[in-house]
């Protein structure tokens, strides 16, 4: 088995620590071992993963005053196609809320009407969430219109 350099220093330190006397007792070495293996699959995966649709909020107004090409629409619009994906997700979620809230109430429908905790504030959080969601699925549109005329 072959180990990149990062695998190869974990490993050189875990050896390290298990000659210094640090981890003797197995259980505790196996789980430190099962810690690293994990560690270094979540930070191989995320960098796999480079999220395109991801802007910070600096990103985001700077291309919305200055897309000028049909790449900067691009960009927006898997922006907001993405933003609108989970918008509806999460309105989802409130939707499934709802229908337990209303299926079984509790006392909060009473003492705290319009809240997260009850029938009625889950459907204006989700009908919210979904407005949201189909304003950003526009703005998408919209993106997309403004790229194809430049490219024409």
């Amino acid at each position: 088995m072959k180990l990149n350099q990062s695998q190869f220093s974990a490993t050189e330190s875990l050896q390290g620590i298990v000659n210094q006397g640090i981890l003797k007792d197995k259980r505790m070495l196996g789980f430190f071992v099962l810690l690293l293996a994990l560690t270094a699959g979540v930070s191989a995966r995320a960098s796999q993963t480079g999220n395109t649709t991801r802007l910070s909020k600096t990103e985001l107004n700077n291309l919305l005053t200055n897309a000028k090409t049909a790449a900067d629409h691009q960009r927006l619009a898997q922006y907001f196609t993405a933003n609108a994906a989970k918008l509806e997700a999460e309105a989802q979620d409130y939707d499934q809320r709802a229908e337990q809230f209303r299926s079984h109430p509790s006392t909060d429908e009473y003492k705290r009407p319009m809240t997260g905790r009850t029938y009625a504030g889950c459907r204006f959080i989700a009908d919210k969430l979904h407005k949201k969601a189909a304003e950003n699925q526009q703005l998408a549109a919209e993106q997309v219109k403004l790229a194809a005329a430049i490219t024409r």
